[in-house]
C-alpha cells in the first residue's frame, strides 16, 4: 500500500502539490553520514536543511493533520563539546554551532534550521507539529556512512581502523524507533512539541567495535585512531519525558547489532 514518488526536495517545485489537507506527514528527509558532512558540506545544507524548510511551510499551508519531524542529536552536540550542555542531555539546551570554519556542522546546522521551521510554521501558519530529535539510530538498510555499517565494512575487508574509539552513543535499534512514532501517531500530545528518542545505554565506540569483531569472528587487533574533527565526546540522551508518556523494552545492543549485521553480510 506505498506509492512510491521521485521527488527532490530541495526545489521549492516539488512541495507545489505534494500535501493535502488531512495528511500526516513524517520527514525523514536529510542527507546524513559523517563522510558526507566533510566531503559535500553545501549538499548536505541544501537537502537536510532547505528541505526542511520547504516541507513545514507547504504542510502548515496544506492544513496537514500532523507534521513530526526527524531532527538530530547533532544540534546541541557543540555545547557538549563546549562544556556548558551536561550528558544526559535533555530537550532544553541551546543548539550550537561550535566552530562556524569545520563544515562538519553543516548538518547540525541543516537540523537545526528544520526544527526552528517547524516553531515558525506552527507561529505563522498553525503547524501541528512534532519535533523526534533521535540519537543513533541503527539497523539494516542504512546505508554505509554510519559507524555500525562502516565497522562492518571494514573489518570484513580486514581494515580494523577506529576512528572516534574512546567516544560513547548511546545506539537504539530501528524498530524501537518505529514504536515510538507508531504511538505518537495514534495519541494525539499536542501539548508535547519536542521529544529525545534514543537509548538509554551509553556504550563506548571502543565496546561497540569489540562486539562488532566478535560477531564477524574476527580476532586482529583493533587499530584505535581519533576523532573526526569536532566529533562530540559523548552523546546520551535524558528520555524520561519520551518515557513518562510511552512504555517500552529497549532492543538489546547485541541482538540489534546480531540482525544488523546479519543483514548487512547478505547484502
Amino acid at each position: 500500500n506505498v506509492s512510491f514518488v521521485e521527488l527532490d526536495l530541495s526545489k521549492e517545485s516539488s512541495f507545489s502539490d505534494l500535501f493535502r489537507k488531512d495528511d500526516l506527514v513524517i520527514n525523514c528527509a536529510a542527507l546524513n553520514g559523517t563522510q558526507n558532512f566533510y566531503q559535500v558540506p553545501l549538499d548536505v545544507m541544501l537537502n537536510t536543511g532547505i528541505s526542511a524548510f520547504f516541507a513545514a511551510r507547504y504542510a502548515a499551508l496544506a492544513r496537514v493533520n500532523k507534521y513530526i519531524y526527524l531532527g538530530s542529536s547533532e544540534s546541541y552536540a557543540g555545547g557538549v563539546n563546549l562544556g556548558f550542555v551536561g550528558v544526559p542531555t535533555s530537550e532544553g539546551v541551546p543548539l550550537v554551532i561550535e566552530d562556524v570554519e569545520n563544515v562538519r556542522w553543516s548538518y547540525s546546522l541543516g537540523k537545526t534550521f528544520g526544527e526552528v521551521a517547524c516553531y515558525s510554521a506552527s507561529s505563522q501558519l498553525d503547524l501541528n507539529f512534532q519535533i523526534l530529535r533521535i540519537h543513533n539510530i541503527y539497523g539494516p538498510r542504512m546505508g554505509n556512512k554510519h559507524v555500525i555499517p562502516d565497522l562492518i565494512e571494514k573489518f570484513t575487508s580486514g581494515n580494523m581502523d577506529v576512528p572516534g574509539y574512546s567516544e560513547s552513543r548511546a545506539f537504539m535499534y530501528i524498530d524501537d524507533l518505529v514504536g515510538v512514532v507508531r504511538f505518537l501517531i495514534a495519541n494525539e500530545l499536542n501539548n508535547i512539541r519536542l521529544l529525545n528518542v534514543g537509548s538509554q545505554t551509553e556504550t563506548l565506540i571502543k565496546t561497540l567495535a569489540e562486539k562488532i569483531a566478535k560477531a564477524l569472528d574476527i580476532d586482529k587487533a583493533i587499530k584505535p585512531l581519533d576523532s573526526w574533527p569536532g566529533s562530540v565526546k559523548r552523546r546520551l540522551p535524558d528520555t524520561s519525558l519520551l518515557r513518562s508518556i510511552y512504555t517500552f523494552e529497549e532492543t538489546h545492543l547485541d541482538k540489534g547489532l546480531d540482525k544488523t549485521i546479519s543483514w548487512y553480510l547478505k547484502s
